[in-house]
């Protein structure tokens, strides 16, 4: 495109100094700029005062034709292809991108990417795990400063609040949805579709006014997040105790330090239930060191368990341990780590 409009250019210099040169300058500028236009583009509305008792004028414009036509052609040929395959790459891109989103399962949706929501995007990425962004500007969904060209990501540019849209990120097939939308009603509209449409899935909603809380609570939000209260803690936190605060952001976003605060939960038929923590040896096998832990019959927190605390059928843990060790962990309490649990001896937990 770059050498057809150069040359193009060419074209209309040459021939717009030609006329002026002809005519000695009785054709000002415009109007040679006009005649060579109307030649090049094979038009021929009008000539020029004079034109036909000018010496050389005819064949001037005779190879000004032979020379302007192909060029002319080449630069609209030119154009054209561009345009054509911006659109069929866009189309292309489109397509092979839903085909990625049609593919995907137990995935989390995230509904709006602006301020929030791109720190959530942010965190998916690092923690590996498959999502779908939707937001209704391009710019916000594709943006570039986290995603190096190998951690490209699946978006839709649309409406969150659309049936459809929800449809086609696979909503009744995500395990999770997070709608950080700037407006309060559209993310009680889309927490309720979204309920709708999977009743089973984790949905969090950020909620902006007071009252919003409540009313996405009730229309099927799992978690709702006021940002003014988590601001406002923040900031009493970084006060009172700003140690604690640096070692739990650290810890959750794992920057600077190999560390990680997860949860694992413990599946039906895992071979640690009905084992303690001190005959599953977590530790000893990960480096985990189980925090807490609640079980899914009595629904309360367990902090700092000692060894004799029991592993059941579904037990949350909530551990802090190196990154590595994490795959590790969640194959061991699924599937048993490779020594068989034996005895009570080793670490707690």
């Amino acid at each position: 495109m770059m050498g057809a409009s150069i040359a193009l250019a060419l074209v209309l210099l040459i021939g717009t100094l030609g006329y002026y040169l002809l005519g000695h300058g009785r054709w000002d500028v415009l109007d040679c700029l006009y005649m060579t236009l109307v030649t090049v583009t094979t038009l021929g509305l009008e000539s020029l005062p004079g034109f036909e008792r000018t010496v050389g004028a005819r064949l001037f414009t005779m190879v000004l034709l032979v020379m302007g036509i192909g060029t002319f052609l080449y630069f609209v040929s030119s154009l054209t292809a561009m345009i054509l395959e911006g659109d069929l790459q866009h189309a292309f891109r489109r397509k092979r991108m839903q085909k990625d989103i049609d593919a995907l399962k137990d995935h989390v949706i995230v509904c709006g990417v602006g301020q929030t929501g791109r720190k959530v995007v942010e965190e998916m990425l690092h923690s590996r795990v498959g999502f779908v962004a939707i937001d209704l500007i391009e710019e916000n969904v594709a943006f570039r400063e986290c995603c190096p060209p190998d951690e490209r990501y699946p978006f839709i540019v649309g409406d969150a609040t659309d049936d459809d849209i929800l449809a086609q990120a696979g909503v009744a097939r995500a395990r999770a949805l997070v709608t950080a939308l700037t407006d309060d009603k559209d993310n009680l509209y889309v927490v309720i579709t979204a309920r709708q449409a999977n009743p089973t899935m984790r949905i969090v909603a950020r909620a902006i006014g007071d009252r919003a809380p409540d009313k996405l609570r009730k229309a099927g939000a799992s978690a709702v997040i006021s940002t003014n209260q988590l601001g406002g803690l923040r900031l009493a936190n970084e006060v009172l105790r700003p140690h604690v605060t640096e070692f739990l952001e650290e810890s959750l976003r794992a920057k600077g330090i190999d560390l990680l605060i997860e949860e694992v939960r413990i599946p039906n038929g895992s071979p640690l239930i009905g084992h303690t923590l001190a005959e599953a040896k977590l530790r000893n096998h990960t480096g985990a060191l189980v925090l807490a832990m609640r079980n899914s019959s009595t629904r309360e927190w367990l902090y700092s368990p000692g060894p004799d605390a029991q592993l059941m059928d579904g037990t949350l843990l909530i551990v802090l341990l190196e990154r590595a060790g994490l795959e590790t962990l969640r194959a061991g309490v699924a599937n048993g780590f490779a020594k068989s649990i034996r005895g009570t001896t080793g670490s707690a937990n």
